[in-house]
Formats: structure tokens, sequence, C-alpha cells
């Protein structure tokens, strides 16, 4: 009985305070409105940031070595043998990264070469335009040849073929054999922004043949674990600690991106709340005619127990699956 005369007196309410219902709903539509918007501005920008991962291939794996001493290197032979005894593992390549000025009769752009062998575009997933791509050839005889991105070619050659054309990299001259299909947006920056020369031939920019980062395929998704386990049972052979290299994979970075995005999700959303119960308070008092006191601390606690909710839910395995190593890691995620 008290609940359908309290439902008759609210909606006489309603009817004898028609602007302020209006200004009621208003609120609480804008309010509503406001936390899909901003969940939905942090969802797509999640979706964007796993669609460029997916465009790398969640079989992508890649080892750093730390170390900087002669007695703390891998050749490449090596991590060539790594992948020809492994099951799990499909391509490998070297990879050198330089900052150049790259020039071509009067034009020149500032861009990145990479050291690479022929398995580079296969794990990075580029296609040919024309010309061809780079080959084992080219990295066992150092041969100064350059597959160059799109952007590169638009830059320097003016939408002219490119092949068989010189371009400098710093001082040192090479012969274009190769042009990738567009892959981004053909701007400066993107993956079509990009030069690739063999890895043996890269030590004349950087004057050292050191060599400390490299990139494999696993042979699938289900993959990755056991060839990371393969990479990782050899360089345990190499050195005496885990400390002088590192093992990634893109199918991790992608998991940490969506433990960030969904702590930033509830961050948001915990906001937009405040300043909807804030909104909600107001108009409450003024519909039952009643004093309405925000406090400080109630709005502190219900923010800091969503942050925390975030927190828990979010940063805390993540930051815990960084301690593992790669395998451990992968094993529990």
């Amino acid at each position: 009985m008290q609940v359908k005369q309290a439902f008759k007196m609210a909606v006489k309410s309603i009817k004898g305070n028609r602007f302020r219902s209006f200004l009621t709903m208003l609120g609480i539509i804008i309010g509503v409105a406001s936390v899909i918007v901003l969940v939905a501005l942090i969802n797509g920008f999640s979706s964007d940031m796993s669609e460029s991962f997916s465009t790398l291939g969640t079989e992508l794996i890649t080892v750093n070595i730390t170390g900087r001493s002669a007695d703390n290197q891998v050749a490449v032979d090596e991590m060539i043998e790594v992948l020809d005894s492994s099951e799990n593992l499909a391509y490998c390549s070297p990879q050198v990264n330089i900052s150049v000025t790259a020039k071509a009769d009067n034009e020149n752009v500032s861009t990145t070469a990479f050291g690479v062998n022929e398995d580079y575009t296969s794990i990075k997933g580029y296609q040919l335009n024309e010309g061809r791509m780079l080959q084992y050839g080219d990295t066992k005889n150092r041969l100064k040849v350059a597959v160059i991105g799109t952007y590169i070619a638009d830059t320097l050659f003016s939408g002219k073929s490119p092949i068989g054309k010189s371009i400098k990299l710093n001082a040192e001259s090479y012969e274009i054999v190769g042009v990738l299909e567009e892959k981004a947006d053909s701007s400066e920056g993107s993956d079509d922004d990009i030069v690739l020369i063999p890895y043996s031939a890269a030590s004349r920019l950087t004057r050292n043949s050191t060599i400390s980062s490299y990139l494999f395929n696993a042979s699938s998704s289900t993959s990755v674990e056991a060839g990371i386990n393969d990479i990782q049972a050899f360089l345990n052979t190499k050195f005496t600690s885990s400390d002088y290299y590192r093992i990634s994979s893109a199918a991790e970075s992608l998991e940490q991106v969506n433990s960030l995005t969904s702590t930033l999700t509830l961050v948001l959303v915990g906001v937009a709340g405040i300043f909807l119960g804030i909104i909600l308070a107001y108009i409450a008092s003024g519909l039952l005619g009643m004093t309405v006191k925000i406090s400080l601390l109630s709005v502190a606690v219900s923010f800091s127990v969503s942050v925390g909710i975030g927190i828990l839910f979010g940063y805390s395995p993540a930051r815990k699956a960084a301690r593992l190593s790669p395998i451990e890691a992968l094993r529990y995620s």
C-alpha cells in the first residue's frame, strides 16, 4: 500500500512539475549518453590497437640480446640453426635499425633503414609491388641492394619506377631492386616509410657488426609458446642468466593493451558516475524540496573503489605476468 501511494505521489509530482521533470530526464539522458560515448571511444581505441597488432600477426616473437660484451652475443647462423631445428618456428630474421637520410637525384628524406634477411618480409607480411624481394644471395655476398616502401618511392621518384636506380643512404649507394606494396597509408612514419637492406651490408652504415635484435614467426598461433620455449632453451646454453636477453610476443603486447584499456574504462566511467551522481542529487533536491549536501569523502571513496577495482583486475595481473618468464606468462594468460 505504501509503495502504491508513493508511486501515485511521484506521478502527481511529475505532472505538477513538468519542466523540472523534463530537466531531470534530460540530465539522466545526458549522463547515460556521456558514459556510453566514453566507453565507445575507449572500445574504439582498443579495437584499433588490436587491429594494429593483428597486422603483425600473433605468431610474431621478438628476441633482444641485452649483453654488450663480445661473449654475450649471438651469431645470425646460431639463430638460423634454432629455426631449422624447431618445428614450431617458420621464419627468422635479424633486425638492425638505422636512422638514415635517403637521397635520390635532388630529393632527400629522413627514414629508417632495416638490416634484415630474406625472411623479414614474410614475418612482417609485406607484399611486392614491383621488382623482387631480398634474397639469400644478397646477404651472403653482402650486396648493396635495397627494397623500399611506397612512401620512399613516391617521395624520391615522384611515381616513376625506381627499379635499377641508385639510392644513397647517408654516404652509401644502394641499388633499388624492389618496391613493396602499400601497407598503411603511404605517409611519413608509416609502415610504407621503410628501406630494407641486407643485414650483412648494414655494417657499412652502422660501423658495427653486432646484431642484438631478432624476429621469429611461429608456425601457427598455437605454436608461439613452444617456439619461445625452443628459443629460450638455446639461449640458456649461451648465457649464464636470462638477464642477457628478453623474449616477447605480439600476443603478450596485445594482452597488456587490453589490460590498460580495461583499467582506463573503469576510471572514466567512475569519473562520469561522479558527475552524474552530483547532477542527479541537485535535481532530486529541486523536485523533493530537500537540502542536498554532497560529501567529498563519499566521492573520494567511491572513486577510489572504482580505480582500485581497475588496478586489481587490470594492472596487477599484467605486472605479475611481467615478472614471470615469457613462457610462464603465456601459459597463465
